[in-house]
């Protein structure tokens, strides 16, 4: 989904006003909203979505805690690098409490979750960084 655009049009001015752009961020493309529950002592990060589409992804982050989280991005920053070189990678990443990570940079994807559900590369990486900056 790309940015959405829309024109707003202030009160008593003609339509030809300035067109402004929305950037959507990618929890937002994907339907995922995160939250952070504190009990007591304890401090629990969720990402929670109601579009089952992306069901295994809410539950993958909410499995990645910050040194996890880390390790995937920069995992997938290093499967990219070593493509590039045109060495071949498709690689496990590993599981999280159930919920596998596959990389596939020749294919520009990854699986994520049970449901082996298919993510850009780019998409998922941002989302990890948007998942890293909420439970920093």
């Amino acid at each position: 989904m790309l940015p959405v655009a829309f024109r707003r049009v202030p009160i008593g001015r003609p339509a030809e006003t300035e067109t402004f752009i929305t950037i959507m961020t990618k929890r937002e493309i994907f339907q995922i909203s995160f939250k952070k529950s504190i009990s007591g002592e304890w401090v629990n990060f969720f990402a929670l979505t109601t579009n089952s589409d992306y069901y295994d992804i809410a539950r993958h982050l909410t499995n990645s805690d910050k040194t996890n989280t880390i390790d995937q991005i920069n995992s997938i920053e290093n499967a990219m690098g070593r493509l590039q070189k045109g060495l071949a990678v498709n690689e496990f990443w590993g599981e999280l409490f159930g919920s596998p990570l596959y990389i596939y940079p020749e294919t520009n994807n990854v699986i994520v979750g049970i449901e082996e559900t298919s993510v850009t590369i780019t998409d998922f990486k941002e989302l990890l960084q948007e998942w890293l900056a909420f439970i920093s």
